[in-house]
């Protein structure tokens, strides 16, 4: 059986990583349950991806 040495930095590695992967789940559920709104923190109604396409059109965005 391996023996794992847990010190110090092991557990500073890992609590970072944790509050990393967090924020990304976080962020991800933000992002698809519609409350990171297109300019800024409200969700995105019709209207908002109207404006969003035609600022992106006029700036030669597909």
């Amino acid at each position: 059986m391996v023996e794992m040495e847990i010190n110090v930095q092991t557990i500073i590695l890992l609590a970072i990583v944790l509050v990393a992967f967090v924020f990304a789940l976080r962020h991800a559920a933000r992002v698809f349950g519609g409350k990171d709104g297109c300019h800024g923190g409200e969700g995105c109604s019709s209207e908002n991806h109207a404006c969003a396409s035609k600022k992106d059109a006029d700036e030669g965005r597909p």
